[in-house]
């Protein structure tokens, strides 16, 4: 019984799937924190943009 649980890799393969989800919801959670940022500045910048532009439209 312990030889057969010993060479029982059903376990293993659910582990290593783990692994590979955990590596993977980490690298998207690091691409949102990096690129997020970079985003958010960029379509503040664009707002700023287009909030000085009204300027130049005539009001009746």
């Amino acid at each position: 019984m312990l030889k057969q649980f010993w060479n029982d890799e059903s376990g293993a393969t659910a582990a290593e799937y783990l692994i590979l989800l955990a590596l993977i919801i980490f690298a998207m959670v690091l691409a949102v924190q990096t690129f997020g940022t970079d985003l958010q500045e960029m379509f503040e910048a664009m707002s700023e943009s287009l909030d000085g532009s009204t300027d130049l439209i005539e009001s009746p």
